[in-house]
């Protein structure tokens, strides 16, 4: 159950995002039909053995595979399901490229 003192935090956290939308320092995007059809196709990739992909992740991953960007996740489990698809990076072999960037 919430205490209190953890809803207050949330209310924090809250008031700031919509402190950064307002002076435009964050934009929200409101994920399209495609988008959310493309995350329905990631998150059914997989099999009861192995799980599937988390929606919150698919739906991330597909605004990148829709907008031609990539998803960079901690979350080797998600990559090694979803691969195929393209536009993601594990976060260990991004650091790699960023840092031959730099």
């Amino acid at each position: 159950m919430w205490e209190l003192d953890d809803l207050q935090e949330v209310r924090q956290h809250l008031l700031l995002l919509e402190q950064l939308v307002n002076e435009k320092a964050l934009l929200i995007v409101d994920p399209s039909l495609a988008i959310r059809m493309k995350a329905i196709e990631l998150a059914c990739t997989g099999n009861p053995k192995s799980g599937y992909p988390e929606l919150s992740d698919s739906l991330y991953h597909a605004l990148a595979i829709v907008n031609d960007a990539v998803f960079v996740t901690n979350d080797s489990k998600h990559v090694a399901k979803v691969n195929r698809f393209g536009h993601v990076k594990k976060l260990a072999d991004f650091q790699k490229v960023f840092e031959r960037i730099v």
